[in-house]
């Protein structure tokens, strides 16, 4: 995302593990990046913490402190397999744009899982991504972006 510092807005993440952030290079027809990550909490690690070693939410340490600890929460994931992404106003977009999709889960490292070239000017995108797992898009220009 370094390469894309300027932020833009977007919409669709929510409180149960999935993320969406998204920017621009500083050329006003340069790439875009979005990275979307979808992680669920471990049905272990969800509701309240065993007793002991936490008690109320609290975590002592005989001799240091006792540290009081947010409290755990049970999620209930629906819907969240996938995404369905409009990337809208990309300038140049009529001549054509590159997508690239680079995954990270157990089995990807940033491995490039699709390349296509879209026309128009919104880049529109469903893929599964079955938590957990992050995956970047990067919209680059395509034969003549910006002219």
């Amino acid at each position: 995302m370094d390469s894309t510092p300027l932020r833009l807005a977007t919409t669709g993440g929510d409180q149960n593990g999935l993320a969406v952030e998204a920017g621009r290079s500083l050329s006003s027809h340069g790439q875009i990046n979005v990275l979307i990550s979808n992680y669920e909490i471990p049905p272990a690690d969800q509701g309240p913490f065993p007793n002991p070693p936490v008690v109320n939410d609290n975590f002592t340490i005989p001799g240091v402190g006792t540290f009081t600890l947010l409290p755990r929460r049970s999620v209930t994931y629906t819907d969240n397999d996938g995404y369905d992404l409009a990337v809208d106003h990309i300038p140049g977009g009529g001549s054509g744009v590159v997508v690239s999709r680079y995954l990270i889960d157990d089995s990807h490292n940033l491995t490039l899982v699709a390349q296509t070239i879209q026309h128009g000017p919104t880049v529109h995108l469903s893929a599964m991504l079955p938590a957990p797992a992050v995956e970047l898009i990067v919209i680059s220009p395509g034969h003549g972006w910006g002219r």
